[in-house]
């Protein structure tokens, strides 16, 4: 059924969409953690993988968590939600990742995806990357930002 129904939205003429949410499958053993597999679970991993790649579809970057769904006592996770985008789109919009959330409500996570889609010129105000990381950092602006 979920097919059928990629493939007649594949067919329409725009091809900048992207497919978001619960697949129920993952592409590699890595994806799970905790569950065993069987020779079922390697057959659905190896259809999902062929089904993304016969219909040109590309699995972007997750940021964030290794894992999208955990099993309510804990102890079995997986990544079985993801964002799946057409080759057009990415021609579109080039940067594409996508972050996990903390899960609240569900035993999944909302995923938020982002793209850079705007060049504002230069950047006035350069860091490096590591300073986000040092607790500090933004005491230490905003001390000196206050000093002028």
């Amino acid at each position: 059924m979920r097919e059928e129904v990629w493939e007649r939205r594949r067919e329409q003429n725009t091809k900048t969409w992207c497919v978001v949410g619960d697949f129920n499958s993952i592409r590699s053993l890595g994806e799970r953690r905790n569950a065993k597999f069987d020779a079922n679970h390697r057959r659905e991993m190896r259809r999902f993988n062929e089904f993304i790649e016969n219909k040109e579809l590309v699995d972007i970057p997750m940021v964030g968590r290794k894992y999208t769904w955990y099993k309510p006592n804990g102890l079995v996770n997986s990544r079985i939600d993801r964002i799946l985008v057409f080759r057009e789109w990415l021609d579109k919009w080039p940067d594409n990742r996508y972050y996990v959330l903390d899960s609240s409500v569900s035993d999944h996570c909302a995923l938020v995806l982002k793209t850079k889609t705007m060049d504002w010129g230069p950047n006035t105000f350069r860091s490096l990357g590591i300073w986000q990381k040092d607790n500090t950092f933004k005491t230490f602006i905003r001390d000196r930002w206050g000093s002028y």
